[in-house]
């Protein structure tokens, strides 16, 4: 199955549980799948990189942004490109007590739309969906560390 044949429509993380759930498409049929096996490294930098978006999308200040953890996003497409997003969220306060935190939608592309992700964040949600997709595929950490053992 080719990357580009890959809609991912919502996906769920749990760091602490390491549970992952992705809901996509894939040409043909909707597919759900969850699964307890680590992704690969470059999936959570992709992920951390979204709770900067979103800490700029809930104009909070910067220096919260650790608080703030994006834990998933759902995805809308228009011509098999993402058009907008709405993350998934958690809000960590000083006692460890997590409250859920709601994201407005946001847009993608193209311009029509009035509230539009600046190129960069849009660069960071590809990347992320790119990983989303990779995971699909069987990409994960496990697949990494086995061929770092036979070089």
């Amino acid at each position: 199955m080719a990357l580009s044949m890959i809609l991912i429509k919502k996906i769920t993380y749990d760091g602490l549980k390491g549970k992952i759930s992705i809901s996509y498409t894939n040409g043909y049929k909707k597919v759900d799948i969850s699964d307890c096996e680590l992704p690969r490294p470059e999936f959570i930098k992709a992920l951390k990189k979204l709770s900067e978006i979103g800490v700029s999308i809930l104009s909070y200040p910067f220096s919260i942004k650790d608080r703030l953890m994006i834990t998933g996003a759902k995805f809308t497409y228009e011509n098999d490109i993402v058009d907008s997003v709405v993350f998934l969220g958690q809000y960590v306060l000083p006692t460890r007590e997590v409250l859920k935190q709601n994201f407005p939608k946001r847009y993608c592309r193209p311009a029509k739309k009035k509230i539009n992700l600046s190129e960069a964040e849009q660069q960071d949600i590809d990347k992320f969906v790119e990983e989303c997709k990779l995971y699909v595929l069987g990409e994960r950490a496990q697949t990494k560390l086995q061929a770092n053992e036979n070089k």
